[in-house]
């Protein structure tokens, strides 16, 4: 069976899904139902997930089996390489043939792990401001009810983690150390085959980037995608301690499995509100900054692209909203 040629590695909270929908949309480009398969991080130890993360995740594939692989699923661990390459059959001839899997990028392994299955594979990367990545990866956690601590709290707990792993904790600041995420890559593949795509150009100009991706993978850069909808977006439960009451007892994925589609999307219109505007104050800017300072410039020099932006706390400071 064929197997994909390109790969979406994160960063999470970066664009990723919106990138993976409109992707999805352009007849030349296949990717697997599952959007985030996460088969070459095979540094997960699926013991270490945190319980409630593998009971959602054993939960959601179970049902994508049951379905016969006909439904979309956000994410699951898949570990066997038939059922992985069963993810693409259904290409149907497709020039670009891909997945989006965000562990991919802080993984260890999975730079060389997708090297040796493929060396000749496209490498897209999506990188945002990592101190606003971080807020974002938390909000989005409140609004899941996954999460109950404050954002100070909520980092310093993270600081706290030796051995960190995607799904065994938060990862709010590991998630963001992208230097030498980005290296692993640029070691591995030949540069040509590394597209990296900055959060705040994407936000400023779609389609140019997204025309640019078109061209990196060799497909119609000129087919016109939908870009008003906008994918996993922040927002505030009404009621935050019944929310999260319901993630903790699996009573939210034993609802959207019983509940049509079509309704439950409707019903979340009403569940959530908007989110208030995303600031963060001085102390947490500056505190924030210190520890990425070095990392981003590292970065920057990687990229021949001045970054320093990113870790000034004036700048993030002035913005009501996380646009870079």
């Amino acid at each position: 069976m064929t197997g994909p040629n390109f790969f979406l590695v994160g960063a999470a909270k970066a664009g990723t899904t919106s990138l993976y929908h409109y992707l999805s949309s352009h007849p030349q480009v296949f990717l697997s139902l599952i959007k985030e398969p996460n088969y070459f991080a095979k540094d997960i130890d699926s013991n270490r997930l945190r319980p409630e993360f593998r009971r959602d995740l054993d939960a959601a594939l179970k049902r994508f089996r049951k379905s016969g692989s006909n439904i979309q699923l956000h994410i699951a661990h898949i570990v066997d390489w038939e059922e992985y390459l069963g993810l693409f059959q259904k290409s149907g001839g497709c020039q670009a043939i891909g997945e989006c899997s965000v562990s991919y990028l802080p993984s260890t392994v999975a730079a060389e792990n997708i090297y040796s299955y493929n060396s000749n594979a496209r490498i897209i990367i999506m990188l945002r401001n990592p101190i606003w990545r971080a807020f974002s990866q938390y909000r989005m956690d409140k609004k899941l009810g996954t999460i109950a601590c404050d954002f100070d709290s909520a980092i310093r707990h993270d600081l706290d983690v030796k051995s960190p792993m995607w799904g065994s904790n938060r990862n709010y600041i590991w998630n963001g150390m992208y230097a030498e995420q980005v290296e692993r890559y640029l070691k591995r593949f030949s540069r040509k085959n590394v597209c990296i795509i900055i959060f705040k150009d994407f936000k400023s100009d779609r389609d140019k980037e997204l025309k640019r991706v078109f061209s990196f993978l060799g497909v119609n850069e000129k087919f016109p995608v939908e870009m008003d909808q906008q994918f996993n977006q922040a927002g505030k439960p009404r009621i935050p301690q019944f929310n999260q009451f319901l993630q903790q007892n699996g009573l939210k994925y034993i609802f959207k499995r019983i509940i049509p589609h079509s309704v439950f999307e409707h019903l979340k219109r009403f569940y959530y509100t908007e989110a208030e505007p995303a600031t963060l104050t001085r102390k947490q800017a500056e505190f924030l900054c210190d520890i990425y300072r070095d990392n981003v410039q590292r970065l920057s020099g990687f990229l021949d692209r001045d970054l320093t932006h990113w870790v000034d706390p004036e700048k993030i400071i002035s913005k009501n909203r996380p646009t870079s």
